[in-house]
């Protein structure tokens, strides 16, 4: 892919592709661009698909909030601010989030704790 196809205009392509309806040509994208299987890459657009419920201007600000919570490895509260803005569930919030990271390159530290964490969540959001 040429320069002027960076992370965020392959981003882009991908978000323009899901809004017009196109799915099985954003996953064939994503898929081409991260050589990811058939499944990873329909989880994300589905994922990604599913940040259109939010306004534009909400859902870049959303995308700042949730990159900068990856970014300072708090997984949990990108996926909890996530939930929050758009309205998804939480395996749905989870997986976008995840999505997200991967495309923009973020690698979060796994273990015991976040696994723990990410429970006690999910526990106290089923509660709500």
């Amino acid at each position: 892919m040429s320069s002027s196809h960076g992370p965020e205009g392959f981003e882009n392509r991908v978000i323009a592709l899901v809004a017009e309806g196109r799915t099985l040509e954003a996953i064939k994208l994503y898929r081409e661009a991260t050589g990811v299987g058939l499944k990873e890459a329909k989880d994300f657009v589905e994922a990604l698909a599913a940040t259109n419920r939010a306004l534009p201007v909400q859902a870049q600000a959303v995308d700042e909030r949730v990159l900068q919570l990856l970014t300072d490895q708090r997984k949990i509260e990108a996926i909890k601010v996530y939930r929050q803005a758009t309205g998804v569930g939480l395996k749905e919030a989870k997986e976008a989030v995840e999505a997200i990271a991967r495309l923009r390159g973020i690698e979060s530290k796994s273990g015991c704790l976040t696994i723990l964490l990410f429970a006690v969540t999910a526990l106290v959001a089923a509660a709500i």
